[in-house]
């Protein structure tokens, strides 16, 4: 009647080291988030600063409204915005464990007709990174001139949770051609900028 008892409590055994072997092979996976910043919330933006910085109460500013729901590594993010007495509503997806996503847009106060953004998102310490893969642009006139533009977005939280923070950076890469400007004809040489936006938002 007891004869398989030893090999019943071995495989008992082996099943419970499988077991914390498991758990233990998740717990790094897991505990690369603990640390993230939750962006949850509604923020309204209140600033602008790009060379020219400016603030809600300056006449033009444009009227834009964030929300963010984070559940676990999916982040989205609705962006409301009233232009000339018209609202929109768009609303995009992330997943900050690297699988990559794609979203007819992204969050930007003059947006133009895309049809998809691909981009790769994830944490760094405490800030969300998105990266944009490159776009390739042609500017029409009397010849072509193209541009490759890539964009990175950074959001943080700023003192005490109460702003949040956009941080948008733009390298532009130009190849030469030639171009119709506003009175002349250009040429365009070859060349690379880097572009920084920051958009400060508050909870609202």
């Amino acid at each position: 009647m007891f004869r398989n008892r030893p090999a019943l409590t071995l495989s008992i055994l082996v099943l419970s080291v499988a077991t914390l072997f498991a758990n233990s092979q998740s717990v790094p996976a897991q505990s690369q988030n603990q640390n993230a910043p939750n962006l949850s919330g509604t923020w309204e933006l209140v600033e602008d600063h790009s060379g020219v910085t400016m603030k809600l109460n300056d006449a033009g500013f444009p009227r834009v409204t964030v929300v963010i729901a984070q559940e676990g590594s999916q982040i989205r993010i609705t962006q409301k915005q009233i232009k000339r007495g018209i609202g929109t509503v768009k609303e995009y997806s992330y997943y900050t464990d690297g699988r990559g996503e794609t979203n007819p847009g992204r969050v930007e106060l003059y947006p133009r007709y895309v049809a998809n953004f691909e981009s790769v998102s994830g944490w760094q310490k405490e800030r969300l990174l998105i990266k944009f893969s490159t776009e390739h642009l042609k500017w029409f006139g009397r010849g072509v001139a193209d541009s490759w533009v890539t964009r990175k977005d950074e959001w943080r939280l700023g003192s005490y949770g109460a702003t949040l923070i956009l941080t948008i950076s733009t390298v532009r890469r130009e190849s030469g051609g030639l171009y119709v400007g506003s009175d002349q004809s250009q040429t365009v040489s070859g060349g690379a900028g880097l572009e920084k936006r920051k958009l400060t938002f508050k909870r609202i």
